[in-house]
């Protein structure tokens, strides 16, 4: 991979995006793994699982829309959108980089975060994710990346 530094901000985040939805992918599928459940927070909701709790491959966290997920000493903490999907904001996608600044030195700060998330939106790069089902909870600024494959 270039070096992030040398991509244009909007391209940068989308590939900061891009690697924050698949180690989030990643922790998901370990807690599936370990729980049987599709629906990570029906279980949690229904009593199925615990809000906390430990496993072979680390710990996690329940929380409103999502869950944080620790994992050797990377912590991912996922937010939900509709259908199970997971979503991403500027503080979340923050705080990925941060744990290897090294990779992202151009995502030290949150407002630097948030000025490429907001030019990525303006350029379709990114979309609201929505919950379908949810109108009004959670968080309005999670975001998804544009599918911009041909048809």
């Amino acid at each position: 991979m270039a070096r992030c530094s040398a991509m244009t901000a909007e391209t940068a985040i989308v590939a900061l995006a891009e690697a924050y939805l698949k180690d989030a992918a990643f922790c998901v599928a370990l807690f599936r793994q370990t729980f049987p459940y599709r629906d990570v927070l029906a279980a949690w909701r229904l009593g199925a699982v615990a809000q906390t709790g430990v496993a072979d491959w680390g710990r996690y966290e329940m929380h409103g829309f999502g869950c944080t997920f620790f994992v050797g000493d990377q912590t991912i903490d996922v937010e939900f959108a509709g259908g199970g999907r997971v979503g991403f904001d500027a503080c979340r996608l923050w705080r990925f980089a941060r744990q290897n600044p090294a990779v992202w030195p151009q995502f030290r700060d949150l407002p630097e975060v948030q000025q490429a998330l907001d030019d990525a939106l303006d350029q379709r790069l990114i979309h609201p994710a929505g919950r379908p089902g949810f109108a009004g909870d959670g968080n309005p600024d999670l975001h998804e990346l544009a599918d911009l494959r041909s048809p």
